[in-house]
């Protein structure tokens, strides 16, 4: 899986919110590192844990801007959020099931959940996310 480079085309200009989309392609890159050298599973899964963990703070912290700014489209960019999370918790639990039932780590599943994660990161990113930081730069937040 190509690596997700940080660059302009991805800012939202709000800092908050750009530097916590700057740590989570670093952590998508991190976990692309650890399937390209075969780590061991526990390795893999707790940063997969931490992705969906960090993932889950940064969307708590767009919905709170946006309700404290009254964001028009905040009940769809909340159900985005709400359907990769559950997209995410299937998929490792399916990851978790599945790589216990063999006897060798299945590192093309750890790949094909990470390119899930990071697909739905970069677009989301380059259209709702886009939409949310200009409404809140509008609105005066940097």
């Amino acid at each position: 899986m190509p690596r997700i480079v940080w660059s302009k085309r991805y800012s939202v200009k709000v800092d908050e919110l750009d530097g916590q989309h700057r740590r989570m392609a670093e952590l998508v890159n991190d976990i692309n590192d650890r399937i390209s050298a075969r780590d061991d599973r526990d390795k893999l899964l707790e940063g997969f844990s931490e992705l969906i963990g960090f993932t889950g703070k940064h969307f708590a912290t767009e919905e709170a801007l946006m309700k404290k700014h009254r964001y028009p489209d905040y009940k769809k960019h909340k159900k985005e959020h709400k359907d990769l999370i559950n997209l995410l918790q299937d998929i490792k639990k399916q990851f978790r099931r599945e790589s216990e039932s063999f006897s060798d780590f299945d590192y093309d599943l750890a790949a094909d959940w990470l390119v899930i994660h990071a697909d739905w990161f970069t677009v989301h990113l380059t259209h709702s996310d886009r939409d949310l930081g200009a409404f809140l730069h509008k609105n005066g937040v940097d």
